[in-house]
């Protein structure tokens, strides 16, 4: 098995906090702030994908390449 880095460490430890908090009820979810994470997440992902549909001009779609 592979040794975790300082950086995997420090994220499984924050995990590992995060999950105590929630099993003893001392954790809330702020509603708004996922909610506004999750739109923000979606409008990334569209705009990259109207971009890959566009050619590197932006003028139009992309063309596929022709066999040769």
């Amino acid at each position: 098995m592979a040794r975790e880095t300082g950086m995997e460490a420090n994220r499984n430890m924050k995990i590992d906090t995060l999950k105590a908090r929630i099993v003893r009820s001392d954790y809330e979810v702020d509603a708004e702030a996922v909610a506004e994470a999750i739109v923000l997440r979606l409008l990334a992902a569209r705009r990259t994908t109207a971009a890959d549909l566009r050619g590197a001009d932006g003028s139009g779609p992309v063309e596929p390449a022709s066999a040769a």
